[in-house]
């Protein structure tokens, strides 16, 4: 506590129980404030090498919309607003005259349903000028399992919308470019020369266009693997790259990724293009984000959530699942009650409300199939029905081979659309 604020203390309270009792409360929010602040710069930092932007709104769809909470300095870098400007606004202060109104809709209609969007269209700068806004917005939970916020990953990807023009597969789909677009990339030739990377790729390795020119793309890599790579390339012409890699060598430092590589479309060269999966930061940012989700839980209180684990075997798209999941600890009982038995015995299904029961399906057979998704719905428990969110993710090997399906399962926070 600062000797100022103690001192104000001191001389508005003057029975000394009092003013310990006040100070060791001022003491213990100060602290609270202070894990806060470091649980956003860790955030932050784990997730600088990937986003150029991120904005926190609060859930309330309605009218003006969802209100700015929290913005970081990427936001300032981007748009040219403040912070100060960009709190107790909405996002639609970044929109103008070309931005697609459809994929507002669209936006709209997911987080309506408390589902992830990914999308771009035309926003605006302060100073009036025009970008390319790519947003990657996904639920926030509390440590209770209700939906509290809107997190929003933002990308100007303006710079890369220009170079599509002269550089695409032309076999790519417009949706697969838009999930392209979240990963890191680099062009190569079969020679293993550089032709161009993205800025993720940039930001993530410290190399600037410059220093690309100088190098081969083996010699990103550490040494073990950029002797990998260079016998891949040394055959001139069907080059696959797939698998973990670490780059080093010219890169500072070790970072762990994911390779794969596909034949692009060249105006006269054959084009490799390299795509990279940050893995260290991925990590980074599940570990943070977890340690956020539970800072926000001790703040909301603790409602329970109940959380479950299907078999595949149990799933399908076609018929009734007929095989209950597992549930976690005493949960259920405590969130509802006299039907827990029964669910327990027999599973969600039966009690998901007769017109919800396609729409849960299909959710389960999309996650069951390698996609994290979130999916609201009624379950009937006796003559009372509930609306609930349920964010499921799929379990998979080391393979990539989808084994169970788990889920946390909450009820729907009251005057949520």
């Amino acid at each position: 506590m600062s000797a100022k604020l103690k001192e104000l203390l001191t001389s508005h309270i003057s029975d000394n129980d009092s003013l310990k009792e006040a100070t060791q409360l001022l003491e213990e929010l100060q602290s609270k404030a202070d894990t806060a602040s470091h649980r956003l710069a860790l955030l932050e930092k784990a997730i600088s090498t990937d986003y150029d932007s991120i904005v926190i709104t609060e859930v309330d769809l309605d009218e003006p919309g969802p209100r700015i909470v929290y913005v970081n300095d990427g936001f300032t870098r981007m748009t040219g607003y403040s912070r100060e400007e960009a709190i107790g606004q909405t996002p639609r202060m970044l929109q103008g005259e070309k931005t697609d109104p459809d994929v507002l809709r669209v936006l709209k209609e997911r987080l309506h349903q408390g589902q992830s969007f990914f999308g771009h269209t035309v926003n605006y700068r302060k100073d009036g000028s025009e970008f390319i806004n790519q947003w990657d917005i996904h639920p926030i939970f509390n440590d209770a399992g209700e939906l509290a916020y809107w997190v929003s990953y933002q990308h100007d990807i303006s710079q890369r919308k220009q170079s599509e023009l002269t550089l695409m597969d032309a076999d790519l789909e417009f949706d697969d470019l838009f999930e392209e677009s979240k990963r890191v990339s680099i062009d190569v030739d079969i020679q293993g020369n550089v032709l161009s990377a993205n800025k993720m790729f940039r930001d993530m390795t410290g190399l600037d266009a410059d220093q690309l020119k100088e190098i081969k793309v083996w010699d990103i890599f550490e040494a073990g693997h950029s002797k990998t790579l260079q016998e891949e390339f040394s055959g001139g012409s069907g080059v696959e790259v797939s698998g973990e890699y670490t780059l080093g060598n010219v890169v500072k430092r070790d970072i762990d990724v994911v390779v794969s590589s596909r034949k692009v479309g060249g105006t006269d060269q054959e084009v490799i293009r390299l795509l990279l999966q940050n893995k260290s930061a991925q990590s980074k940012i599940m570990e943070t984000l977890g340690e956020r989700s539970a800072w926000m839980g001790s703040l909301f209180g603790t409602p329970e959530h109940v959380e479950y684990r299907y078999p595949l075997d149990a799933l399908s798209n076609d018929e009734e699942i007929n095989t209950a999941p597992s549930f976690s600890g005493d949960a259920l009982e405590k969130v509802f009650g006299d039907q827990a038995s029964a669910m327990r015995s027999v599973g969600l299904y039966p009690h998901v409300h007769e017109d919800d029961r396609q729409g849960y399906l299909s959710f389960m057979s999309d996650v069951q199939k390698g996609t994290s998704k979130t999916h609201t719905y009624r379950l009937v428990i006796g003559t009372e029905t509930l609306h609930v969110i349920d964010y499921a993710v799929p379990v998979a090997d080391d393979s990539g081979q989808v084994l169970s399906v788990k889920g946390r399962l909450s009820k729907k926070i009251s005057g949520t659309n």
